[in-house]
């Protein structure tokens, strides 16, 4: 990210007017923007003050402290809903309030059809298709400030968690830490925050949906009879079965979030330790590790996948199952003819149960899963033990510095890096700290934890900043990739010394300078720049400690002896020294350091021009690509043909279409069926009415009755359809059928996602694998980590679900357009101007999302490598005392990502009201036209009803399917 990023523009919304926040017309500057360039996160509303990290992250934690306080068994999950239940409940209104009002529409329609049938006049037809318009539109107007809503309060939660996340970091003993893989971590930040704010977006279903049922049972009891009721024995059974299922699903999430820990974890020790594999060749057996661990977690995916495809499965066919359920009763026991207007008052409400309380309310049920298992997840990470922040007392000795009084430190339990250390230092003193590799020196220094051109001088980094190109303000990369041993060394030397403490702690400093740069260290920097000050140094040169006032030796965790190098020289110090004495002797030769530079300067000059070079370009390379313009077709063809080729892609769209044809056939040859049952009804009647009248029958009688019987009994006149038992088999043919061409459909279509995953996954891995070292240095290991962590498991499980549901509205959507053309074929005159306007609000919207979405992904891998990095320093951290520092700045990454996200989320509902309202216009007109033309087109209750259902079906899609499309493409 760009310092110049990091501007704030003030968010319209705050100062718009109540019709502009309905309408999202305060969004429409970003979207003109994003037709004219690409976008940067720059170009980017700031975030309201409340949707700051800081204050939600604040909020939360008093509300997890209290939790803490007032429960033995703290919660997350009961957290989280304490602090937004009252703003989930009023915006769960919303939902109840269109929920509602959707269920008056099939009601509405049956009345509208008895006119078509010669039931009612033309005008109360007119007063209820006034009533169903009024209703589309409040729909339109209710159902994107819910989701808004929801997507806004789901986004409050994933930041507020992923604070506190952060600030626990920064908590944690280094005990604690050890037990916690980096990959972990991420892993909470990426995931398991996501799968939290996922759980907000169809919560209030798990209540609409049980009242919305009660409603509709009443109506249809009310108003058909209990044989109409008999669906609902279906769904009574689905529901519970669905229940199950959904534990099932739970037990398979966990298992696979572990498996997928368990992978990050490794690909974490692997990345970091990229080089030294590289340079022994061990990339074969820590690939087969990784492919094992992979494999082990799509072995659960498979499951979680297999669960999937049977609720896909009920969810696509339960309509008509129930439909077929409600048909069978009918015939076997009311005894009575089908007629149109019964079978759209019955379908219309099942369609409208199936959206709520099965495609809905199942969705509400999987996102309450995902949420508590990831709350728990994250509440168990809250719990960590951490670190006991006690303040360090001063020594009673005021000459005193510091004053260690029997210390034992210890990594892990009862297994101690220290026993029994008393060390005492004075103010100002020079202190060092030999002995051998591994007896617990650096554990030591983690007990106990004209300026600027000084520093550089007596670090000696002159030389090294001229070199750079932008000097000091050069971005050095992760670790110090871009700089050798010994600049880093320095850096971090100059970086204490700017802190201007008054105890410094030196780590083996000297281990990584030549000897002229280290004597020139001691010399100028340790025993000149910081005279004044407390100075502790670990080092194995033992020949550079002539001028510590005290050194102490360390062997195996205990100090076996202390005193002055003068004293330690013949005892202990000539066993520890490596170095001839000649070497280290006396004073500091100023010429030879001269000699040195001067050579190590022209060696260096040599390669000047291409570090010069190289550093103009590391910014511009070291930034995270945007991609620009629409995702190419090779993109998709790559993913889509990973795992079965091209005869496996072309199967599942033949499925997909044959599915949709099935269900489509089954219910036009109920529209059929239920027009020739009519038919016959009426005709029926006719001869009844002409037999109990024969005296005054007329002409239209004697045409009816010339192949009847004039003495037939008129109460001996069966009304109900001759041939309804062959219209029935052909019924349940087409029903049986479409059942198994849909279930054969989900499991294809989620066994092939896996596929394409596993393929796709095996070439991600091989390529970072294979790249060269280069790749590393210029891309943090955060940055890395998100393409086999978030996105990982966004192509594993969303990218599937996206494109299952994506395939799915778009066949709903094409049976929504050509079942009702075909029915009234005048329906494509308004159908080219409404669908002009459509493209061009499309095109206007789109190239914006598709740059929104790109920044929203690109905006949450600096939080990632800021947590990666933050893990890897955290003992630095803590004594520069940088922790508030550090929590701020993640605040500020994490309000920039906001940016993007928030956006992202106006403009799809932006878009998705624009398109509902031209869906209404849509159903409007053809409602209208099909009640004034009826004559002229000759159209049949069975048609109309038919149409109806199939055009009230296509609310809400088309913003749903480009929304679907768009998450797909990134």
């Amino acid at each position: 990210m760009n310092e110049q990023e990091f501007v704030y523009n003030k968010c319209p919304l705050l100062d718009c007017s109540l019709f502009k926040k309905l309408t999202f017309k305060w969004i429409d500057a970003l979207l003109v923007l994003g037709r004219k360039k690409q976008l940067q996160l720059s170009d980017l509303y700031s975030p309201v003050h409340e949707d700051e990290a800081s204050i939600l992250t604040q909020e939360l934690e008093k509300e997890w402290i209290n939790e803490q306080k007032k429960s033995s068994n703290p919660s997350l999950a009961r957290t989280l809903i304490r602090w937004y239940k009252r703003k989930a409940i009023l915006n769960a209104c919303l939902v109840l309030i269109q929920e509602t009002i959707n269920i008056f529409q099939p009601l509405f329609i049956s009345i509208i059809l008895q006119y078509f049938s010669g039931s009612i006049e033309l005008s109360i037809a007119l007063i209820f298709a006034s009533l169903s318009s009024i209703c589309v539109l409040i729909d339109s107007m209710l159902h994107h400030p819910y989701f808004l809503n929801s997507y806004r309060y789901g986004m409050r939660l994933r930041i507020a968690c992923s604070g506190l996340i952060y600030r626990k970091i920064l908590r944690l003993s280094l005990k604690t830490l050890d037990s916690k893989s980096a990959g972990d971590i991420i892993n909470l930040l990426s995931t398991d925050a996501t799968r939290i704010e996922f759980g907000m977006y169809f919560l209030p279903y798990l209540v609409t949906g049980p009242i919305q049922l009660v409603i509709v049972i009443t109506i249809l009891y009310l108003k058909v009879g209990a044989t109409f009721l008999s669906g609902l024995l279906l769904l009574s059974l689905i529901v519970p079965a669905k229940w199950l299922i959904l534990k099932q699903y739970n037990k398979f999430r966990s298992r696979n979030c572990k498996k997928s820990d368990e992978r990050v974890t490794v690909l974490t020790e692997i990345l970091n330790s990229i080089k030294i594999i590289k340079m022994y060749c061990w990339e074969i057996p820590f690939s087969k590790k990784v492919t094992d661990l992979r494999n082990q977690e799509l072995r659960y995916q498979t499951l979680l996948n297999l669960v999937q495809s049977l609720t896909a499965t009920i969810d696509t066919i339960m309509a008509t199952l129930m439909s077929f359920l409600n048909i069978s009763f009918f015939i076997a026991f009311a005894g009575i003819p089908l007629v149109p207007s019964f079978i759209v008052f019955s379908i219309g409400f099942y369609m409208r149960l199936c959206n709520s309380v099965g495609f809905n309310f199942s969705r509400a049920v999987v996102s309450v899963v995902n949420f508590r298992v990831s709350a728990k997840r994250v509440g168990d990470f809250l719990l960590m033990k951490e670190l006991e922040m006690k303040p360090v007392p001063v020594p009673n000795d005021p000459d005193l510095a510091i004053e260690i009084d029997n210390l034992n430190f210890s990594w892990k339990q009862d297994e101690f890096s220290l026993k029994n250390i008393n060390v005492q230092v004075n103010k100002g003193d020079f202190v060092s700290i030999v002995g051998p590799v591994g007896s617990g020196k650096s554990s030591l220094l983690l007990g106990i934890v004209e300026k600027f051109d000084k520093i550089v001088e007596v670090c000696s980094l002159k030389k090294d900043l001229e070199l750079l190109t932008y000097g000091e303000q050069t971005l050095v990369g992760e670790k110090g990739i871009n700089l050798s041993g010994g600049q880093r060394a320095r850096i971090c030397l100059a970086r204490a010394l700017y802190s201007d403490a008054d105890i410094y702690l030196f780590d083996d400093t000297l281990s990584a300078v030549d000897g002229t740069v280290a004597n020139n260290i001691i010399k100028k920097c340790i025993n000149d720049y910081l005279k004044e000050k407390t100075r502790i140094l670990i080092s194995h040169q033992v020949h550079l400690l002539e001028s510590s006032k005290k050194i102490f030796i360390l062997k195996n965790g205990k100090i076996e002896a202390e005193g002055t190098y003068n004293q330690l020289l013949d005892s202990h110090l000539k066993e520890l020294s490596c170095t001839d004495k000649t070497i280290s002797g006396g004073e500091f030769d100023s010429s030879v350091e001269d000699t040195v530079d001067e050579v190590e300067f022209e060696n260096k000059k040599k390669l000047s021009e291409d570090l010069k070079l190289k550093q103009e370009l590391i910014k511009k390379e070291r930034e995270e690509v945007q991609q620009k313009g629409a995702v190419g077709w090779n993109s998709y063809a790559s993913y889509f043909t990973a795992g079965t080729g091209y005869f496996g892609l072309i199967g599942v769209i033949f499925l997909f279409l044959a599915a949709q044809a099935m269900t489509i056939s089954a219910d036009y040859w109920l529209s059929i069926w239920s027009n020739l049952e009519e038919e016959f009804e009426n005709k029926q009647k006719q001869i009844k009415s002409c037999l109990q009248n024969l005296e005054t029958q007329n002409v239209n009688c004697t045409q009816i009755l010339f192949d009847i019987d004039s003495n037939t009994d008129p109460s001996s006149i069966n009304l109900i359809y001759d041939d309804r038992e062959r219209s029935y088999k052909i019924y349940l043919t087409l029903v049986c059928t479409a059942f198994i061409v849909v279930a054969v459909r989900s499991v294809a279509f989620f066994m092939f996602c896996v596929k394409n995953s596993k393929k796709t996954y095996q070439k991600l891995f091989s390529s970072v694998r294979d790249t060269s070292i280069r790749f590393y240095d210029l891309n943090p290991i955060g940055r890395i980590l998100n393409r086999f962590s978030k996105d990982t498991n966004n192509m594993d499980e969303m990218l599937t679900l996206y494109l299952y549901d994506f395939c799915q509205v778009a066949m709903v959507i094409l049976g929504g357009l050509v079942v009702p053309i075909s029915v009234n074929p005048w329906l494509i005159l308004p159908l080219v101007p409404l669908g002009f306007v459509f493209f061009l609000i499309k095109n206007y919207f789109i190239s914006t999302a598709r740059e929104l979405k790109r920044l929203d992904n690109i905006g949450r891998s600096p939080l990632f490598v800021y947590a990666n990095t933050t893990i890897e320093g955290i003992s630095t951290i803590r004594v520069a005392n940088k922790e508030k520092i550090l929590a701020q700045e993640f605040n500020v990454l994490t309000d920039y990502h906001t940016r993007a996200c928030f956006a992202f989320f106006v403009v799809n509902r932006w878009f998705g009201l624009r398109l509902d309202f031209l869906c209404s216009l849509y159903t409007i007109i053809t409602l209208f036209g099909s009640l004034l033309l009826k004559d002229y087109l000759g159209l049949k209750p069975g048609q109309v009803g038919l149409l109806m259902v199939y055009l009230f079906q296509l609310f809400h899609l088309f913003q749903w399917s480009i929304a679907l499309w768009t998450n797909v493409e990134n």
